[in-house]
C-alpha cells in the first residue's frame, strides 16, 4: 500500500501546482519535509518506499516492450548529451523555483 500511496501522491505533484511550491521549497535530501508535505495532503509513506519508488520501474508507470527503441538517427542525435538542435527551445519551467525530486 505505502508503494501505491507514493506514486499516487507523485501523481498529484505532477497535476497540482500549490503542492509543487511546497515542496520546491524544500532542500534536496530534506526527506522529513517531504514527508510531512505528503502526509498534510493525505499521503502516509515512510521515507524507505519513497526512495524505492524511484529506484523501481514503477517510476515510468510503463512496462518495457521493447518498442521505445531508439532509432539509429534518434540515438546519434542524443549521444553524449548533445542536442541535435536548439531552436525553438523554450523552458516550461521557467520563472518556477527548480528542484529535482525526480519527478
Amino acid at each position: 500500500m505505502s508503494q501505491q500511496a507514493v506514486a499516487n501522491f507523485v501523481r498529484q505533484v505532477e497535476n497540482d501546482a500549490a503542492l509543487r511550491d511546497k515542496l520546491s521549497d524544500l532542500a534536496l535530501d530534506d526527506m522529513p519535509g517531504i514527508l510531512k508535505v505528503a502526509a498534510s495532503a493525505g499521503y502516509i509513506f515512510t521515507a524507505d518506499a519513497y526512495l524505492a519508488y524511484w529506484r523501481t520501474a514503477a517510476r515510468t508507470r510503463t512496462t518495457y516492450t521493447g518498442s521505445e527503441m531508439l532509432s539509429d538517427a534518434e540515438l546519434s542525435s542524443v549521444a553524449g548529451g548533445q542536442m541535435a538542435s536548439t531552436q525553438n527551445l523554450t523552458c516550461c519551467m521557467q520563472g518556477t523555483k527548480w528542484r529535482n525530486f525526480g519527478y
